[in-house]
């Protein structure tokens, strides 16, 4: 364990960054989709354009 911590030691700056960028993508995409779910329903509920 010790020794595998000791070599992730190098790509820490790089691991917290990917966790910070799925973190805010996350919230990004979780607030786009909230918004953008009235307008999916409506567009579900309307009837195909042949």
């Amino acid at each position: 364990m010790l020794v595998i911590l000791l070599l992730s030691l190098p790509f820490l700056p790089f691991i917290l960054m990917v966790v910070a960028a799925i973190r805010v993508r996350d919230r990004l995409s979780s607030r786009a989709a909230r918004h953008s779910a009235p307008l999916t329903h409506a567009r579900a509920i309307q009837p195909p354009v042949a």
